[in-house]
């Protein structure tokens, strides 16, 4: 999936490595695949996704009042099937349940309270639903998912947008926008309800993006003139990481590497695999802890 938490020009600006922003091919196809791979890892040491996505999922029902849940950020639907005939037949409405915790906010500029949600709990009060159907796959949830979604506007409300008279078809692949430099290799970015991620940039005078379209489980539509454009941000820790990480590749690429190097004064030290300790350090106040979610 095509989803980085730093960017190109991040590693760039951090003038530790030589590289100039104009670097292109082969080059800059290595360092976004680092920066890709350092994000990934970044999910699996803390056991979800910093990314938001647009997608289907089905639970078992349990036939209980309250429902765990992977990250969650909003509900498009919910549905369940009663009859566990599979045909999700009675459509929720918000009146019909909570989100918890309760304090959870996140749709919001990241702060150490910012969380997702994690379970849905029947308002057994005021709704029309009692419970979550019991047996398998009953419940049925189109949302958002994800650990945080927040999303800046480039232009700091003076809005950089979509610079092309006739609009953007739904397969081009190119998009001219008025300020260029808001926008850097590595960001997904939001037109509409499409996300899109950015694979290069052209500072000239062209100044287009070139992207990949309808990425994480959205789907690709026409772009009107103007339309504006919301860049996806992560919370900062992880994107210092992913660039720790991915640096660190990026310098050892071409060396020689064992699990073990000489030291002529203090015999066989191990050298260490994966991310270093400090890293994952850093991210254990991101870690999820399971809790025994069962769905798809």
């Amino acid at each position: 999936m095509p989803n980085t938490y730093a960017t190109y020009q991040d590693f760039v600006r951090s003038g530790r490595y030589n590289i100039s922003d104009d670097t292109t091919g082969d080059e800059r196809k290595s360092i976004l695949a680092y920066l890709e791979g350092s994000a990934r890892q970044v999910d699996h040491i803390c056991g979800r996704h910093f990314g938001t996505f647009l997608q289907t999922r089905t639970f078992d029902g349990g036939g209980k009042v309250r429902l765990l849940v992977p990250d969650l950020i909003a509900i498009t639907t919910l549905k369940t099937d009663p009859n566990r005939d599979r045909t999700f037949e009675t459509t929720w409405a918000t009146t019909d349940y909570y989100l918890g915790p309760n304090n959870a906010d996140p749709q919001t500029e990241y702060n150490q309270e910012s969380r997702p949600y994690t379970s849905i709990e029947v308002d057994v009060y005021s709704g029309a639903q009692d419970i979550f159907p019991a047996g398998r796959q009953t419940v049925e949830i189109v949302g958002k998912w994800g650990f945080w979604e927040h999303l800046i506007d480039p232009a700091s409300g003076s809005g950089n947008a979509v610079n092309n008279t006739a609009g953007i078809t739904a397969s081009a692949t190119s998009i001219k926008v008025d300020t260029i430099l808001d926008f850097e290799v590595g960001m997904t970015v939001l037109i509409g309800t499409e996300q899109l991620f950015i694979s290069d940039r052209d500072t000239g005078a062209a100044s287009a993006i070139t992207v990949t379209r309808g990425v994480n489980g959205t789907t690709a539509a026409a772009i009107a003139d103007d339309a504006a454009i919301l860049i996806y941000e992560y919370p900062e820790i992880v994107r210092e990481v992913c660039l720790r990480e991915a640096g660190r590749a990026w310098r050892t690429k071409d060396a020689t590497q064992t699990k073990q190097q000489g030291q002529p004064r203090t015999g066989q030290v191990a050298v260490q695999g994966g991310f270093t300790k400090e890293s994952i350090l850093d991210l254990y106040p991101l870690k999820r802890f399971a809790l025994g979610v069962i769905g798809g």
